[in-house]
Parts: structure tokens; sequence; C-alpha cells
């Protein structure tokens, strides 16, 4: 399967990647200037820092092109500086409280799910989606990093909440969020894995690929 995978920091990279850097910001400066200009009915510039903040980018690219990348950071929900970031304005405190009784603390903030315009249906003889492979991407880190939960918010009018809950995320709210509805997710790993047990093997193929991947431990398929 010819998508490369790659696990991007905001800021710091090997050399080797500079051009693969560069490449998922053009496709995160460009995708989300469209968007935003479009909900706010006006001209928006989109300035580097919310992609230079991120601690992992999970980043898909078919050729020289970024077809896909999610933006992955980490946080402490127990901190109440951390959880008075600007992402978190439309998650009520009550969510918070009911997370750390759970035993949650080290959490992922998932945001700025980015497909590509040309890449929005599928990436390959009509049979891989893009937007599906890149989430599957990330819930798969989520485990390889062994963190807990990963938080993201997920739109409803393109069924970004149906993909949310493919692969073992659950909803905890809906709010308006960009003047339109959102659910605020939780991903579990628990619920991850399992949903994992239904990924298509190329996810697997794709995922186990990476190089630094490669270094660590393979994921497979686990009861």
């Amino acid at each position: 399967m010819d998508f490369e995978f790659q696990i991007l920091n905001g800021r710091f990279n090997e050399a080797a990647l500079t051009n693969r850097y560069e490449q998922a910001y053009e496709t995160f400066k460009q995708t989300w200037t469209a968007e935003l200009s479009t909900l706010k009915g006006q001209d928006v510039r989109v300035p580097s820092n919310d992609f230079t903040r991120q601690d992992y980018i999970i980043a898909l690219y078919k050729g020289d092109t970024c077809v896909a990348l999610d933006c992955m950071r980490e946080v402490s929900i127990s901190s109440y500086v951390q959880t008075e970031d600007s992402w978190f304005q439309p998650w009520d405190k009550k969510h918070f409280a009911t997370m750390q009784k759970q035993g949650h603390d080290r959490a992922i903030v998932n945001s700025y799910f980015t497909v590509h315009n040309d890449f929005r249906r599928t990436v390959q003889g009509e049979s891989v989606n893009a937007a599906y492979l890149a989430g599957a991407l990330s819930v798969l880190y989520q485990v390889e990093l062994d963190c807990s939960i990963m938080l993201g918010m997920m739109r409803n009018n393109r069924s970004m909440n149906a993909l949310g809950a493919s692969l073992g995320g659950a909803p905890i709210d809906t709010i308006v969020h960009n003047d339109l509805p959102t659910d605020l997710f939780v991903y579990e790993k628990g619920a991850v894995i399992k949903a994992s047990q239904k990924f298509p093997d190329y996810v697997f193929e794709v995922f186990n690929n990476n190089q630094a991947i490669k270094k660590g431990r393979r994921h497979e398929r686990v009861a």
C-alpha cells in the first residue's frame, strides 16, 4: 500500500523529515484557512501556533502530498492551569472532575483533524478512506503512548461523530462550537483496543511500517 505514515513533532524534527513537516503544515494551513473563512464568513488568517504547539502530528502521505493529519498533545486534566487552555473553553469543569474520579490525569488532546480537500473521499482505488485511516492511526498511537484517555471534539454535520464512535470514542456531551453541533468525545484506551479488533488489515500495515513504530513494539489485534 503506497501510503507513508509519519509521526512529527510540532516544533523539532530530524532534518530528514523537514520536507514532510512542511508538507503537513501546508495541508494544515490551506485546509483550515478555507474552513474557518467559510465558517466565519470572512477571510481568516491561520497562524502556525496551533500547529507548532503539538507534541505529535499524525501525518499520512501519498507521494509528495500530506493527504491527512491529526494533532495530538499531552495535558494533565488535574491542572486547572492546563484546563484553562482555550481549547477547553467548551468543556464543562464537571467532565474533568468525572475523569479524575475514574482515575485519569494524563490525557491527550486531539485537535485539528485535517483531510486534504483533494482526498476527502478515497485515496486508493475507491476503497480506502483517508479520514478513517488517519483516525485509526491516531487512536493506535494513543495506545502506543499508553495514555488512558484521549479527548476530542467531533462535528456532527459531516459524520465526524460517527467516525469517532467507530474508532472507540464515546460522546459525553453535545455543544455548539463554531455555530455547529459538536460532540465532546473521550477515547478510553480499553475501548480503542476493543474497536481496533475490527480495523482492516491495511491500517496495521500502514501503522507498523512507520520507522519509529518498527523500533518499538508492533501493533496487532489483541483480545
